[in-house]
């Protein structure tokens, strides 16, 4: 029997058949569940943010959202030591993207409810205004808005902006993931990438990375690596002899040297931090907290773009 879901619509199938990868698969950090409960409270964590979307378009108590909510939480607490957590992570994505599609479905039709949705998204997108993939759309939104829309036009306002929201939602995770792969790749040239810590952490980061699409969902999931980042950092400078931390360092700093040719944007402070840390490697071998600062500098360059 094929199961019932929150949404369905012909713009959402479209966007849904496009093919999905996670986080961890896509840069290396598919590896086995080693923490079950772990997953099982990043999962909650999750859930309990959408919830509160959920609630704020009026379907929360709804019977095919809560039935949705309950396969992936199943999923989760399914899982075993060993597991991967790559299929958790791709329902996640999709249970999120039917929330963002929930209005159109149960509001098709109802102006104020409409409305409501669409002066959320402004404010919710605010923040990334700026970006080139949803700047003209967001301008022609907010200034839409403005006006007196009826409610077919909020509906052609909202399917609008929205076939913008997974271009965006790309361009974050695959800076997230460029950041993802520099800590994978020490940590398999240092001999940690199989602790338990790490390996959890991780996991629990593609799981909460599946279930970002607004900009401030990704902002909190900056902040978890920038918690995280000290911890990747002293197991790699203590752990490593000087001359391959000397090198190590400056491999770092050569690859982000490369994704700024190749178009990526690491913010206004990237000249000065880069020509600084090169400055310091070009005099010869360093003291280990003098590496230490030079890393997470540099892992502050991608946290900022």
């Amino acid at each position: 029997m094929m199961e019932q879901l929150l949404t369905g619509l012909a713009l959402e199938k479209d966007m849904m058949a496009a093919p999905k990868e996670t986080v961890s698969k896509k840069y290396g950090w598919d590896c086995g569940v080693v923490n079950s409960q772990a997953i099982v409270d990043a999962t909650v964590s999750v859930l309990e943010r959408m919830d509160e979307l959920a609630a704020l378009i009026d379907v929360r108590d709804n019977d095919l959202y809560e039935a949705d909510r309950a396969r992936i939480l199943s999923l989760a607490t399914s899982l075993e030591l060993g597991d991967t957590v790559a299929e958790l992570s791709a329902r996640l994505t999709e249970f999120r993207m039917r929330l963002m599609f929930a209005p159109l479905k149960f509001y098709e039709g109802n102006r104020e409810m409409l409305k409501l949705v669409a002066e959320n998204i402004v404010d919710s997108y605010d923040v990334a205004s700026e970006d080139p993939v949803i700047e003209t759309a967001l301008q022609g939104l907010r200034e839409q808005t403005s006006e007196e829309p009826t409610a077919e036009d909020y509906e052609k306002m909202i399917k609008s902006f929205i076939r913008f929201v997974p271009k965006l939602r790309e361009s974050n995770v695959m800076m997230l993931g460029q950041l993802i792969q520099s800590m994978h790749r020490e940590a398999e040239v240092f001999g940690f990438s199989t602790d338990p810590e790490i390996v959890t952490f991780f996991q629990q980061l593609d799981i909460v990375v599946a279930g970002a699409i607004r900009p401030d969902e990704f902002m909190a999931i900056t902040e978890m690596l920038n918690d995280f980042e000290p911890t990747i950092t002293s197991r790699v400078v203590e752990l490593a002899p000087l001359e391959t931390l000397h090198q190590f360092t400056v491999n770092v700093i050569a690859g982000v040297q490369q994704a700024r040719q190749e178009g990526m944007s690491f913010g206004a402070e990237a000249d000065e931090k880069l020509d600084k840390a090169s400055d310091e490697l070009n005099h010869g071998m360093l003291e280990r907290e003098q590496y230490r600062m030079i890393l997470r500098g540099i892992r502050e360059l991608h946290v900022q773009a």
